[in-house]
């Protein structure tokens, strides 16, 4: 008898937000009080201000398993050759697929910052054949769902972590949660995305 997976929640953040390497982080959960918002929007920002979920301050020293708890989590490092590929908005595309991929199948999946229609289809294309699971996109989402308020403070002690992200030293502590993904070229009949000029120092 086959045994059907269980749909998780997915939420997802990033570290660095358009600066290279960059760190996306997913954190999966069953539970659906994870997915369920801090506030509604239509709330005065007063109100809102209020109810907001705190980031956790850098000063505590906690590590990533009490933060997870009964909860999974993994990563992407991508380094700025795949920006300069696919554009910044290429590269979330690679991030989101990718993470969505290592969790399917999923229910819903939460992203702390908005897409748009293209950046969706290739979202899609890379899933593919897999299912697109419901995603919403919102920016402050991490101040607004438990499951990417978690996936951010794992962005930001990862970030901390690789710091200052040169190759002599070995990154083992969180290795087996690490997802690597294809090479670069082996994205280009996906994304379609026009890759983002240099900037020139």
């Amino acid at each position: 008898m086959n045994v059907i997976a269980k749909a998780g929640y997915l939420g997802i953040d990033e570290s660095n937000h358009g600066r290279f390497p960059e760190i996306f982080v997913a954190v999966h959960s069953e539970f659906d009080c994870d997915t369920k918002p801090a506030y509604s929007l239509s709330e005065p920002l007063e109100t809102i201000y209020k109810k907001q979920i705190p980031k956790v301050k850098k000063k505590r020293n906690i590590e990533i398993t009490d933060i997870v708890k009964k909860r999974d989590f993994k990563y992407l490092l991508l380094t700025e050759d795949y920006k300069d590929r696919f554009g910044y908005e290429g590269v979330r595309a690679i991030a989101y697929a990718e993470l969505i991929k290592s969790f399917s199948p999923l229910e819903l999946v939460l992203i702390d910052r908005e897409i748009d229609p293209m950046l969706r289809e290739n979202i899609a294309r890379i899933v593919h054949p897999l299912p697109l699971p419901d995603i919403i996109a919102e920016s402050n989402a991490d101040h607004r769902y438990p499951v990417v308020n978690m996936a951010d403070h794992i962005a930001r002690k990862l970030f901390r972590y690789y710091q200052p992200f040169k190759n002599e030293r070995a990154y083992l502590k969180y290795a087996d949660y690490m997802i690597s993904p294809m090479k670069s070229t082996e994205y280009a009949p996906l994304v379609e995305v026009r890759p983002s000029r240099r900037s020139k120092e």
